[in-house]
């Protein structure tokens, strides 16, 4: 007959194995979960500002996949030339 250390061993073993089952079900659940990116827009200073929804899709992490679709957008303009900026400016 086994000692109580050895079944309470048992029950600690089996619930970190089915911690890991839960985390990994978490994973790769995640990047269904969350595949839509809320973009504020504002086509001119005086228009209003109007959110855009943008779906994301592949494998990568959340933020690469936001980051990626952004900038492929240009919702997210990483450096812009001089006179880029100055046309933005006036």
């Amino acid at each position: 007959m086994p000692s109580e250390k050895e079944v309470l061993n048992l029950q600690v073993k089996q619930a970190e194995t089915e911690r890991q089952a839960a985390d990994e079900t978490v994973r790769a659940r995640m990047p269904e979960t969350y595949q839509w990116l809320v973009v504020p827009v504002q086509a001119n200073p005086s228009a209003p500002i109007t959110c855009e929804r943008i779906r994301l899709t592949g494998s990568d992490p959340l933020a690469v996949r936001a980051s990626k679709r952004l900038r492929s957008e240009e919702f997210l303009i990483q450096s812009l030339g001089s006179t880029i900026l100055r046309k933005y400016m006036d």
